[in-house]
């Protein structure tokens, strides 16, 4: 596993262990790094665009990503091991956002911002 990779994983889970699990019902847990709009009709292949993305930015990391589907449309997350990092919402009205765990701190999210913003000019 390449140093980088090792790091951030240490990081983000030093930050996780240190704090309670971070859980999307509460808005203090999450803050809101991108949003944007894609074609209503693109809802399931922009998640599908994310996680493969998300997977391959990623790599080199030991995350897994879950897609949920819900009741306003699909929730994409990523998890280190029960924790949630990264969490974005696929609206049916074709309204998307990314949230980032306040947990994550000092972990670069930027392969992630760069995966979402890939994914919602792809969908626009």
């Amino acid at each position: 596993m390449p140093l980088y990779s090792t790091l951030r994983l240490i990081a983000m889970s030093t930050l996780l262990v240190a704090c309670a699990a971070p859980i999307r019902s509460n808005p203090n847990d999450f803050k809101l790094v991108a949003k944007g709009q894609i074609q209503t009709s693109k809802v399931q292949p922009f998640a599908d665009c994310l996680m493969d993305g998300l997977r391959e930015a990623l790599v080199t990391t030991t995350y897994t990503f879950k897609q949920e589907r819900r009741t306003e449309g699909i929730r994409v997350e990523q998890l280190a091991s029960s924790f949630i990092g990264m969490s974005a919402d696929v609206n049916n009205d074709g309204s998307v956002a990314l949230y980032e765990s306040k947990a994550m701190g000092l972990v670069d999210t930027k392969p992630e911002i760069n995966v979402f913003t890939g994914c919602t000019d792809r969908y626009k």
